[in-house]
């Protein structure tokens, strides 16, 4: 895989005030190749303070990427990895990404799918046998609804169910079978949207079973190495991974490390580790046909909600739907105490706009950000 072209532009007293606030912007590379244009020297500028204002605040703590087709136009970070040590986040640290993993899981399943393995409308019957959940209930929901957030199952995440044991005890899928016990559609399947984990732990077991591999090697050696993501990864908590980010939230006596709020290792439904570099090598891999065909990339970034639930934007199969000044946009949002991020790519401009906190909100720097490119985009 070709290296991605890093373009960047700093004015030097930005560079100043930007290292003030303990905020790093990468040099330009000595073999960046041509340099940005007037209007994208000033689209940097402009992005950089404002991710600059948010770190100064203290509201952001992380890294972000901004690029347009495989040129990245700018990056930062700032922060710290780890309060308890003071050290400091680097552009290729490894954050936790919540939910943006969804799409891995979604990638998987379609790449099953163009190889005939299984088709969105099956029921999940076919691969879900009754230790995960009985006939009466898989008979009812296909894949794509599992994909779409429409089987109407609950949330297997609860308060209650989450304490019932040690999370040390769940490192692969079949440790959390216990935790799906008793759990049903609240309503019939395919006629609401409701945003809850358990679909993509059945997802996970139907990539086991069709693939015949360990749901995290699937993803290794079928969409991580494919796409170049040497970074990402479902590192568990109690293993001596380096650059791996600690997630922090706000109490009332401070701020606390939020460690023991999450699970201790990522699953089919999300919580693995990336890079803002790694989740572009993603991006690019999805559009340029190597991990699905452009027709399958089609599908999953179809707005597959129920008709009650579009207005809102919608929900593809494994990924979030929107829309902006500046067009469609397709990606996934992530986040749980001390844990944030965004994915979004605008497919009309071919922006990618990625940002990864071990703070609790990451999107205003998103949203910023957007709305930096939406001025540009539209005045053009």
């Amino acid at each position: 895989m070709s290296q991605i072209p890093q373009r960047h532009f700093f004015l030097k007293s930005a560079i100043i005030s930007l290292l003030a606030c303990g905020v790093v912007l990468n040099a330009p590379s000595a073999q960046a190749g041509a340099s940005l244009s007037v209007e994208e020297d000033a689209l940097a500028i402009k992005a950089q303070l404002v991710f600059q204002e948010e770190c100064r605040r203290d509201e952001f703590s992380g890294a972000m990427l901004i690029a347009q087709g495989s040129n990245v136009v700018a990056e930062g970070v700032c922060g710290e990895a780890s309060k308890r040590y003071h050290v400091p986040n680097k552009i290729d640290t490894k954050f936790n990404i919540a939910s943006i993993g969804k799409m891995f899981t979604a990638v998987a399943i379609a790449q099953l799918a163009e190889a005939g393995k299984l088709t969105f409308d099956d029921k999940i019957n076919k691969y879900i046998d009754s230790s995960w959940l009985p006939a009466k209930v898989t008979e009812r929901i296909t894949i794509g609804q599992l994909l779409a957030h429409s089987d109407g199952l609950t949330e297997f995440m609860t308060m209650e169910r989450a304490h019932q044991s040690s999370r040390a005890l769940y490192r692969e899928l079949d440790d959390l079978k216990p935790m799906l016990q008793g759990i049903k559609p609240e309503f019939e399947p395919g006629t609401r949207y409701y945003y809850a984990n358990t679909g993509y732990v059945l997802l996970g077991v139907i990539v086991q079973k069709l693939s015949g591999q360990n749901y995290y090697d699937y993803v290794r050696q079928h969409i991580y190495q494919v796409a170049g993501m040497n970074g990402t990864d479902s590192y568990a908590l109690d293993e001596p991974v380096e650059n791996l980010a600690m997630g922090y939230m706000k109490m009332p006596g401070g701020i606390r490390e939020s460690t023991f709020e999450g699970v201790m290792r990522g699953f089919s439904f999300g919580c693995g580790y990336s890079t803002v570099r790694d989740l572009l090598h993603f991006t690019q891999a999805l559009q340029d046909g190597r991990l699905i065909k452009p027709a399958t990339l089609k599908t999953l970034w179809q707005n597959h909600s129920p008709e009650e639930t579009q207005k809102h934007g919608g929900y593809g199969y494994g990924f979030e739907l929107s829309n902006s000044k500046m067009g469609p946009v397709v990606g996934h949002s992530g986040g749980f105490p001390g844990v944030s991020g965004n994915v979004n790519i605008y497919t009309n401009s071919g922006y990618v706009v990625i940002a990864l906190s071990n703070y609790w909100h990451a999107a205003p720097v998103a949203e910023s950000i957007e709305r930096v490119l939406s001025i540009r985009n539209i005045s053009q």
